[in-house]
């Protein structure tokens, strides 16, 4: 199947050119570009460059950057060779232990964490949500709606562990990539443009138990990371990121 698609490529259309031309340098190019947009809120100072550096060289110069923003850096290029080193073993199936250690790495250096205190019955009942919620999506077909699925998923994962010790937003968006990525699905920025859909996506789950909302949040988000020209008649699906 050719790489090329049309702005107006369907999502479904859209997924079989993705699966079809997927590769390591693809991944590699987007996290990159994930990793800057996700670290660059912390210092305005940080260039793509400076990420570019030290996932392909391990080299870094800028000398305005601090240095929790190079652990952080850092830290993230730890958890995409995560990445690829659980889909290359076929160990993608979800467990807390798993989210623990995303949220472990993305910590790693940054801040001196507080002694982990004792569970609380709340807290105790809402990881056993969790786990019977990543139980029942490892237990998912591959032949559904996998991104209905992921969607729904995210919408109560984020319920379930936003009162737990090791979940933040950072690990929300790294995890969700994961899900993505390990469903064979392109992954996501997470634009900034789009922050308030999110936030309306999730504020309308917890209202209404409606996930109809993320599903289309992330659906668009998947055009934006990789059509950033809707007016582009024509693009290359390996070009994307280059610009």
């Amino acid at each position: 199947m050719s790489s090329n698609f049309r702005y107006n490529t369907t999502f479904d259309e859209y997924l079989k050119i993705w699966r079809a031309n997927v590769t390591d340098e693809l991944v590699s190019k987007f996290f990159i570009k994930f990793t800057y947009y996700s670290i660059k809120i912390y210092d305005k100072n940080l260039l793509l460059h400076d990420i570019n550096s030290i996932f392909i060289s391990e080299t870094f110069s800028n000398p305005k950057i601090k240095s929790s923003i190079l652990c952080r850096i850092k830290n993230y290029k730890e958890i995409y060779e995560m990445f690829f080193k659980l889909s290359k073993t076929n160990k993608t199936k979800l467990s807390i232990e798993l989210i623990k250690c995303f949220y472990d790495i993305l910590t790693k250096n940054i801040f001196t964490k507080d002694t982990i205190k004792k569970k609380t019955l709340a807290e105790t009942y809402t990881e056993n949500s969790l786990i019977l919620l990543i139980n029942n999506i490892n237990l998912q077909k591959s032949n559904v709606n996998e991104l209905n699925i992921i969607s729904k998923f995210y919408c109560l994962f984020f319920k379930y562990s936003s009162h737990l010790q090791y979940c933040n937003q950072e690990l929300y968006k790294v995890f969700i990539n994961y899900l993505l990525i390990s469903k064979n699905i392109p992954p996501i920025f997470f634009s900034d443009k789009h922050a308030e859909k999110y936030f309306f996506a999730v504020s309308n789950f917890n209202k209404k138990k409606d996930t109809s909302k993320m599903y289309e949040f992330l659906k668009e988000e998947i055009f934006t990371t990789w059509i950033s020209n809707y007016n582009l008649r024509l693009k290359k699906l390996n070009d994307i990121l280059i610009e």
